[in-house]
């Protein structure tokens, strides 16, 4: 059971940049939490267009593993990735496919810190693009297979050439 839960900084897109960064995460906490609401400035309501990309430590080598159960337009479906070059989380939404819509998500990482372990994780999100189109509610299951510490985490736009509009936001917050 969590003794205290700290927030630690959060993080708005500046409609320019297809990144948001938490660098130099303190290594003081036993796990963290990051609660998201992204829409990039991507075109198209594709779940692909929904995807961010996940990555750690600037790290970007084939170490990453995403498996992950979905509800779209009433199907239930899974999908897994193995030896990926990030994690592949459904989370965001597009300004074309939505005008007032974010995906939504929370992601925990458990021992973050822990260097003798791989980092797993689990998340829970939402992205739903416009009515009668295409709507996600997802639960994941992610990997870094790494035994390094998280000091860095990355959150990018799945879509070449957009960006995080300035109403998305990340929150990140350290558990004891």
């Amino acid at each position: 059971m969590a003794n205290a839960i700290t927030k630690i900084a959060e993080l708005n897109g500046n409609g320019s940049s297809a990144t948001i960064s938490f660098t130099s995460i303190p290594s003081t906490y036993r796990d963290l939490m990051f609660f998201g609401s992204l829409r990039n400035t991507g075109s198209g309501s594709s779940y692909i267009n929904q995807e961010i990309q996940v990555t750690f430590n600037g790290h970007t080598g084939t170490n990453y593993a995403s498996a992950f159960s979905y509800q779209r337009d009433n199907t239930i479906r899974y999908q897994m990735y193995q030896n990926s070059d990030r994690i592949r989380m459904i989370g965001a939404t597009t300004t074309s496919g939505s005008t007032t819509a974010f995906g939504t998500f929370r992601f925990f990482m458990p021992g973050y810190r822990d260097a003798s372990i791989y980092k797993r994780m689990d998340g829970l999100s939402a992205a739903h693009q416009t009515p009668n189109t295409t709507q996600n509610t997802v639960m994941g299951n992610y990997q870094w297979n790494q035994f390094a510490a998280i000091n860095q985490v990355d959150f990018t736009s799945n879509i070449s050439g957009s960006a995080w509009t300035s109403e998305s936001r990340i929150s990140l917050y350290g558990i004891n």
